[in-house]
């Protein structure tokens, strides 16, 4: 599989009633984040946004670092996947400037309850369940995080003449899980996992760089690319920490002698998988 060096690039507005592919090679998965994580995947006519946030701040406070993409640049979408509704993931004044086709904005169980009202473009996952967006094939697995009643999901996307694609959300590592994820699914071509390891009153809630490390070798991931990094807002410790870095996976996978295995994006660049 042939995978192309980072690029900077600005997302082109396409046409979103056709999705289906078009003649000749199979198209590339264009990448690219947009900040956190934020993150816009292409693939043909297909365009899908993760966990989109574009404010400047976060519950008061201050998001240290800009979108790489201003709203106003993200094409017309197909698909929003949520992996869970806190404000840094779920941005709803945002999610409504993008405005989003009916049933398109993914949202994981108990939300709509949590949210107390609804929209006609929400839809909400059941675990385990497959969606469809085009030709992109969508399955919401559990996460797990320190507060049971908060539902969070990852979500696996299946693209065509490419292979599987795991978008880890706001969650601690789970392994059962995600050994379960691998046996109904198989090895993926592309993890974007979490790295901030957010300790909040000393009890880690996210994953850090170790473990997705450990995530990455569970899902057999061809490629790693780490999300969700710490230092996007102050730490007040010991009420929070957010110390992961992606360097610090980065340095990991390097000492196993697998530096080719990770990919670092800043943010508003992009990477292409074949």
């Amino acid at each position: 599989m042939v995978q192309e060096a980072p690029h900077r690039s600005r997302p082109g507005l396409l046409n979103r009633t056709s999705m289906h592919g078009s003649p000749g090679p199979a198209p590339a998965l264009r990448v690219t984040m947009v900040r956190y994580s934020t993150l816009l995947l292409q693939w043909d006519r297909c365009r899908i946004l993760t966990d989109p946030f574009f404010r400047n701040y976060m519950r008061g406070l201050p998001f240290l670092r800009k979108p790489g993409l201003q709203l106003r640049e993200i094409p017309e979408l197909n698909g929003i996947l949520v992996s869970h509704i806190h404000p840094g993931h779920f941005d709803r004044n945002a999610i409504g400037l993008l405005h989003p086709l009916p049933g398109s904005v993914f949202l994981p169980p108990g939300s709509l309850v949590r949210l107390g009202d609804k929209d006609p473009t929400w839809c909400e996952v059941k675990a385990w369940t497959t969606y469809s967006v085009g030709p992109v094939h969508i399955t919401a697995v559990p996460a797990m995080f320190q507060d049971p009643e908060s539902r969070r999901v990852h979500y696996v996307l299946r693209f065509p003449n490419l292979g599987l694609v795991f978008f880890g959300g706001h969650a601690r590592f789970d392994g059962n899980a995600l050994w379960e994820v691998v046996r109904r699914f198989g090895p993926f071509r592309l993890a974007l996992l979490p790295v901030a390891g957010t300790r909040l009153l000393g009890r880690q809630v996210v994953m850090g760089p170790a473990d997705a490390e450990r995530a990455a070798d569970i899902l057999r991931a061809t490629t790693v690319m780490p999300i969700h990094e710490g230092g996007n807002w102050l730490s007040f410790p010991p009420i929070s920490l957010h110390p992961g870095r992606y360097q610090h996976l980065e340095k990991a996978l390097l000492r196993r002698g697998e530096a080719g295995r990770v990919v670092i994006l800043k943010d508003g660049d992009t990477a292409s998988f074949r």
